[in-house]
């Protein structure tokens, strides 16, 4: 008896172990593609826009979700394509700033800016650049 529970608690924590690693290699892989189409979205941007497509957002954590919305809008906004800023996963990108000084905040200002752009805003557009602009260097 006693031999059988420690089977069947071995086995659970092997269980748990698997589902852990699982979801951690998930993350870990989500994580280089956001990178990796980052990385190559100047250069090669119709790649970057194609892996940013065909990541599973369902297995995106809210963070990475923000992240691949933004670097998606961002690379809209670089090349002139078609963005429409009103769907959840736009807004989601324009939210992505998380107060620290990153490049990422660069881009979310830059996004804000075409938004402000598109409703008429030119005072509110400049500065918003100009906000980019300083963190830039």
């Amino acid at each position: 008896m006693l031999y059988t529970q420690i089977s069947h608690n071995i086995s659970r924590l092997v269980g748990i172990v698997c589902i852990l690693a699982i979801l951690l290699s998930s993350c870990s892989k989500n994580d280089r593609y956001l990178k990796e189409a980052e990385e190559i979205m100047i250069d090669h941007p119709d790649s970057a826009f194609t892996i940013l497509n065909n990541i599973d957002t369902l297995s995106l954590s809210e963070k990475q979700k923000q992240r691949r919305a933004l670097l998606h809008a961002y690379l809209c906004v670089n090349f002139k394509w078609p963005i429409d800023m009103s769907t959840a996963d736009e807004k989601r990108a324009l939210n992505a700033f998380d107060g620290d000084c990153s490049k990422d905040e660069v881009k979310s200002l830059i996004l804000k800016s075409e938004v402000a752009k598109y409703y008429g805003k030119p005072v509110e557009r400049l500065e918003l650049l100009d906000d980019a602009e300083f963190l830039a260097f």
